[in-house]
């Protein structure tokens, strides 16, 4: 878990949010899953509709996505979640040099992704 932490910081870092969009703060989401039995009939899309719905009632300005798989970022994309930083996990090294995810393939990525709900981001 603390290898995923670093890869999704990472991410942030290089996606930038505070600076790009100039919120002070928005709603976070990191991670859906879904049992693998359950998959394909559109759960997690419905989370993350009613999640939204949700940030709209609270008056937030901004969703900020995790997605880490390519039905996630498939979901996300349905809802009108913009990419704005992509990270391959093959590309995740620590401070030594060592790959976090040694058995990673090159077209596993985590992808941060917004959906402005007040504002657009630059």
């Amino acid at each position: 878990m603390r290898n995923l932490i670093c890869i999704l910081d990472m991410a942030e870092e290089k996606a930038n949010l505070y600076e790009k969009c100039k919120v002070e703060h928005y709603a976070d989401w990191l991670l859906v899953s879904v049992e693998k039995k359950y998959r394909g009939r559109g759960l997690a899309q419905e989370l993350y509709k009613r999640s939204v719905h949700l940030a709209k009632e609270r008056g937030l300005p901004l969703i900020k996505c995790v997605f880490s798989s390519p039905y996630s970022r498939k979901a996300g994309a349905n809802l009108g979640f913009e990419e704005l930083s992509s990270f391959n996990f093959t590309d995740a090294l620590d401070e030594n040099g060592k790959k976090f995810l040694p058995n990673a393939t090159p077209d596993q990525k985590v992808t941060l992704g917004v959906l402005t709900l007040k504002q657009e981001c630059a």
